[in-house]
């Protein structure tokens, strides 16, 4: 979705995240790292699909305990996927029922200082 508003814990490096460029990578130095999306005011995206790519060189067992969540308000979050089955390079996440949404976020809920959210791509489809 091209036309996302995008903020994160730590908005220094939030565009190697949304440029495309799987040779870059978001990161965070802060515990419990996320990362959000809003869509537009009365905007509802049906997500068909989600596609990410872990960060080159990070062991994908380090990305357990990072989730992806949807709201329509910001304030109600409900759980779409852990990230369990990662592969390096490309990911999907596909829903299995009509999901729609006006923010997605990122969240790392194990509060370690080390940042599961070091992601290269980010991107969603709707």
């Amino acid at each position: 979705i091209d036309n996302a508003v995008w903020s994160s814990n730590d908005m220094k490096v939030l565009k190697s995240l949304i440029n495309n460029n799987a040779a870059t990578h978001y990161y965070s130095e802060g515990k419990g790292c996320w990362i959000k999306a809003d869509f537009g005011v009365q905007t509802v995206v049906d997500i068909t699909k989600i596609k990410y790519v872990t960060r080159v060189g990070k062991p994908v067992s380090e990305y357990k305990g990072l989730h992806v969540y949807g709201s329509n308000d910001d304030k109600n979050w409900e759980r779409l996927f852990e990230f369990n089955s990662i592969y390096e390079g490309w990911n999907t996440w596909t829903p299995q029922q009509q999901t729609r949404y006006r923010y997605i976020r990122i969240q790392d809920e194990t509060e370690k200082v080390d940042s599961k959210c070091a992601l290269a791509v980010f991107e969603v489809y709707g």
